[in-house]
């Protein structure tokens, strides 16, 4: 497909967050972009949940051109699902018109990337569980060796007057 964009769902600010592009938009458009879901054809894909077909842009009220790219002739949206939950959109742009086996390919490429979302999610969330685990242990550990630290600072304070009074260079020593 010429132009394709992948835009994740930011369910907070209910806007899709573009980072991800393929074909001459990765070339022509560069940085992020924040489109709301009440505006424009990947807008009613997340909306309704449902694949949207668009044949002739030109014809559409929602179409939406990226700044500085030419206007494509048709726009195939389709919701990036797991379950119920929406992780973002699977857009595609060209001038020849889209037909059913473009929607079933880019459907069953949408699931695929629903796990994709998914298993890189679940990974984020172990890296981040296991560092939070090593910073626990580390800081239990610190504990440890400061209680060990200062039990003996404890005993050797207790000791130190009778060893003071016994021989003063001994108790020098150990203070």
């Amino acid at each position: 497909y010429p132009n394709v964009d992948i835009p994740l769902y930011d369910a907070e600010r209910k806007e899709l967050v573009i980072r991800i592009r393929g074909g001459h938009y990765k070339e022509q458009i560069h940085g992020e972009d924040r489109l709301p879901i009440d505006q424009g054809i990947m807008g009613s894909a997340v909306r309704e949940r449902r694949t949207q077909r668009v044949n002739d842009v030109a014809n559409d009220p929602r179409y939406q051109c990226p700044p500085g790219v030419v206007a494509a002739g048709a726009e195939l949206a389709v919701p990036i699902l797991h379950g119920a939950e929406l992780l973002g959109v699977l857009n595609v742009e060209g001038e020849r018109p889209f037909d059913d086996l473009d929607v079933l390919s880019l459907e069953t490429v949408a699931e695929h990337l629903a796990g994709a979302i998914v298993t890189a999610r679940l990974h984020g969330q172990a890296r981040q569980a296991a560092v939070q685990e090593e910073r626990q242990r580390l800081g239990r550990e610190l504990q440890d060796n400061l209680t060990q630290m200062l039990s003996s600072a404890y005993a050797l304070a207790q000791n130190l007057p009778a060893v003071w009074q016994r021989d003063r260079a001994e108790g020098e020593r150990r203070a």
